[in-house]
């Protein structure tokens, strides 16, 4: 590899992104139907009546007003039509990111779902969704700049969509001790997941302007692996009055349209600042580091399963809630961590037809995208220097580094030449595809000297030869150190595509760590 002396600027992941996903589970994760005994007979007249009019919630991270959501139920022609519109606005090192996300479902007035969609403008353009029921599948539609694909998701007819659970708690309100479990239809990540509904207690509970005394329920998440908490209150009627998502502290509050639409008061918050995990031992010259052991701590899991374990990155658990993850990054020489039941190096996943094709964030295909790959060393034939030489030149075409957007596509960031770690990370991706590299994106932490902590961040993966090798178009230094820790790996395809950062909501906000020797 080569490595030059560098700090990381304007790189951190977006986390504006997490955040909304998390208010996404957040606000959804009530939005199920129970589709178990405890559930009361579904009656069209009283689930027509529970999701019908409009319906406001109040954003917040911590004690800063970060948004607002909208949600309005129709009745047409015998059938439900509901919307929920979510706009925030979050500040991240010093400059403001907007999301507008809006999903909406038609469905019968007995809950079964018929079409949903939903769009989230996290960049310069809009992303949309949309899925209709065929029997057991639902038929779903991706569109981004320039290009729309197709797909398929197992469906069953007892499942709801994104809008249940408000009606079946208001049709029946949970009782202190009651349980309920669900399969339902999560927006945004579309995909099913496991809801899970703990009725705990009733308690006073502090809302914005007062107190009530609301019953306490808790709700868990379970999709692609990961399990998202969340804790709910709701009145005597089962109306949700608040919402509380732990880890990145935001909460949602049901208030009055006014309320709702007043100024945000995010102006002293920073979600950037906010979400370094902070160590008490400086590294050196980060990126030059080759072996770096690190000690992880999460308060209510283990932290050795929110890790990848491969041949550049060695995970062991310590216990209930620590692990030992230590991180030598592969070169297309060096053997990598050993297997431990032999001693043979560990071998990578081969790449998968999903890591060499286009799809709706890494538009290989796109006219400006092959263009632009295409004159990077067009007479190179050695596949890593290529790679290399692909990541210098994201690394010098991306010349506005900023926070302005959450999430670009590939074929976007090759028009505007913008962004921070994630659009360098799909454009190199990109590139790398178009010459016929494979290539993933992968999801972690990287230290952040000026805050002397790690910061969330996504770089990319390419395989050459047997194996996969790390590259960060934002350093552009021909590989990486060992000061990259990995979370999770994508080729973001599909409409599930960002199921890829379910693992940083886990543990964002609890994560704990410390360096304990660096080489």
């Amino acid at each position: 590899m080569i490595f030059r002396r560098q700090t990381v600027r304007n790189t951190m992941w977006p986390l504006a992104q997490v955040v909304c996903l998390g208010g996404v589970l957040l606000l959804s994760s009530c939005n199920k139907s129970p589709a178990s005994p405890a559930d009361a007979p579904l009656t069209p007249k009283t689930e027509t009546k529970s999701l019908l009019g409009h319906r406001w919630d109040a954003l917040y991270i911590g004690d800063a007003k970060v948004g607002q959501s909208h949600f309005f139920g129709e009745e047409k022609e015998g059938q439900l039509h509901l919307r929920t519109t979510s706009t925030m606005e979050i500040k991240r090192f010093g400059q403001k990111v907007a999301i507008h996300l809006t999903y909406a479902s038609v469905e019968t007035p007995q809950g079964k779902l018929l079409s949903f969609s939903s769009e989230m403008n996290a960049g310069p353009q809009t992303t949309k969704v949309g899925g209709v029921v065929e029997g057991e599948q639902i038929s779903l539609q991706t569109t981004t700049v320039g290009k729309t694909t197709s797909s398929q998701l197992d469906w069953k007819p007892e499942w709801r969509g994104f809008f249940a659970t408000e009606a079946s708690l208001r049709r029946k309100p949970m009782q202190p001790g009651e349980t309920r479990t669900m399969r339902a239809l999560l927006p945004v990540f579309t995909q099913v997941a496991d809801v899970s509904l703990r009725a705990v207690r009733r308690e006073r509970t502090p809302l914005l302007q007062e107190e009530r005394e609301l019953l306490r329920i808790e709700s868990s998440v379970k999709i692609a692996g990961n399990s998202i908490d969340t804790t709910l209150w709701t009145d005597k009627n089962g109306e949700v009055l608040k919402s509380y998502s732990a880890g990145i502290e935001q909460y949602s509050y049901r208030v009055s349209e006014a309320v709702a639409l007043a100024a945000s008061s995010n102006e002293s918050f920073d979600l950037g600042n906010f979400s370094i995990v902070p160590v008490k031992k400086q590294l050196d010259e980060p990126h030059a580091t080759r072996r770096v052991v690190y000690r992880m701590t999460l308060s209510d899991a283990d932290p050795a399963i929110c890790f990848v374990n491969d041949a550049s990155q060695q995970v062991t658990s310590l216990g209930k809630n620590m692990a030992e993850v230590i991180v030598a990054p592969l070169t297309p020489d060096s053997a990598g961590f050993s297997s431990p039941n032999a001693n043979t190096p560990l071998q990578d996943d081969a790449p998968t037809e999903s890591d060499t094709a286009p799809n709706n964030l890494i538009q290989s295909d796109d006219p400006l995208v092959m263009k632009m790959a295409g004159q990077v060393v067009p007479e190179e034939k050695n596949t890593w220097a290529v790679a290399q030489a692909l990541e210098r030149y994201v690394h010098e075409a991306i010349t506005a580094k900023n926070f302005s957007q959450a999430f670009a596509t590939a074929a976007e960031v090759a028009q505007s030449l913008e962004g921070d770690c994630t659009e360098h990370a799909v454009l190199l991706a990109a590139f790398c595809r178009a010459r016929g590299i494979p290539a993933r994106t992968a999801i972690g932490l990287v230290y952040y000297p000026r805050a002397n902590g790690f910061a969330y961040h996504m770089w990319t993966e390419v395989w050459i030869a047997d194996r996969w090798l790390a590259l960060d178009a934002t350093l552009g230094q021909g590989g990486i150190g060992a000061a990259h820790i990995k979370i999770a790996q994508s080729n973001l395809e599909g409409a599930n595509a960002y199921n890829a950062f379910l693992p940083v909501i886990q543990i964002l906000g609890r994560l704990q760590m410390e360096i304990v020797s660096v080489e």
